[in-house]
């Protein structure tokens, strides 16, 4: 169980901050609620990490399968989430190689 404990806290700040840069760059983003949902999260973050942690220090999955069940389930979350975060990532730097591609084909037909 200690995999998920140093699993959920960096995997946990990469969606935030992921999640805030994408906001930014976002048109109208603050009027779709997705400020305060993104509050939450950041809410939730330690709340999450002080469960993971209780879980693996006090060995307490061992006694309650369906925490380590939730456990199991928040680190196939946060996989998945990390692919999403993996593939916005690569998408943003081939539409940043698109625009620069342009630019320079703007540049060198004037």
């Amino acid at each position: 169980m200690e995999v998920a404990g140093w699993f959920v806290g960096p995997i946990m700040s990469k969606i935030i901050e992921a999640c805030s840069d994408y906001l930014k760059e976002q048109v109208g983003w603050q009027t779709t609620g997705m400020k305060e949902e993104l509050e939450r999260l950041r809410e939730n973050h330690p709340k999450i990490q002080t469960v993971v942690f209780a879980a693996n220090q006090a060995q307490i999955s061992d006694q309650n399968p369906g925490l380590n069940e939730w456990i199991w389930q928040l680190r196939d979350a946060l996989d998945e989430v990390n692919d999403v975060l993996d593939e916005l990532e690569y998408m943003k730097h081939k539409e940043q190689l698109n625009r620069n591609t342009e630019e320079t084909k703007v540049c060198s037909a004037t």
